[in-house]
This record gives C-alpha cells, structure tokens and sequence, in this order.
C-alpha cells in the first residue's frame, strides 16, 4: 500500500527555503521604500516651491509666499520670511523623518512678478543607503530636480 503525502522533512526544507527568501528581501525592500521616500521629498519640495510662486504672482491675500523645510516637514507660508509669517496661512507637508537636508531651507516668492528672493540647492540624504537627491531653484523659479 501507497502513502501519499510530505514528510515532516520535507516540510521543513521549505519553510527553511521560504525564511531564507524573505530575509534576503527585506533590504531589497527596504532600499527601494527609502528611494521612493527620497523622490517622494523632491517632487513635495518641487511642487511647494511651484506652488508658492503662483500664489505670490496671483497677489493672494496681497502678499509673498514661501517655503520653508526643516527635519521632517516643508512649510508653504504668506510673508516675507518663515519667522514672521501668518501662521493661519500655513500648508505643512509631512515627510520622512529618515531623510535629512541640506542647502536652502528658505525660499520666498515676490508678490506679482514671483521671482524668488533666494536661489540655490537643497540636497536630500538617506545615509541608510548612501544616495541622495538635489532640488534646484535658479533666478527665474525655474525648479529642477
């Protein structure tokens, strides 16, 4: 007579290539989420810094509007600068608290002609795996990442 069936072996042989699998995962994983937080953070930077422009060139509340970006948060703001600002006004964007920055943290836009009153870079790094992103603004606002 026949049995049919795994044997308790077998089984384990298995689960053993099935944990062996998913440990090898996890840091292929992990790497590709903190790539994906890193051009999460430049397009929210980016697209902050378009923002802000076109509410300063629209004279929104009669006022300049910008950017501020410290650990773990970009502020969009109206006034002239992050200290003085209209708190009731404040679009905060949450972002990962493993990403740190660098360069500009201030950008503030003039009102109608929208030009911005600061030029420069802001790198964003992920030590954990040795990579980071640049976003650009130039003279004109014209912002590249």
């Amino acid at each position: 007579m026949k049995q049919e069936g795994f044997t308790f072996i077998e089984i384990i042989l298995v689960l053993s290539v099935i944990a062996i699998l998913a440990v090898a995962a996890v840091p292929v994983f992990q790497s590709l989420q903190t790539r994906n937080e890193l051009d999460t953070t430049s397009m929210v930077i980016a697209h902050s810094w378009r923002r802000a422009q076109a509410l300063a060139q629209s004279s929104v509340k009669d006022s300049p509007w910008g950017v501020h970006i410290q650990g773990g948060t970009v502020t969009l703001f109206r006034g002239l600068d992050y200290a003085s600002r209209d708190v009731n006004d404040d679009e905060i964007f949450s972002v990962s608290t493993t990403i740190s920055f660098g360069g500009l943290t201030d950008v503030t836009f003039s009102k109608l002609s929208g030009d911005p009153l600061s030029i420069g870079t802001v790198t964003l790094s992920a030590t954990d795996i040795n990579e980071s992103r640049q976003v650009s603004i130039n003279q004109k606002g014209a912002v590249t990442f």
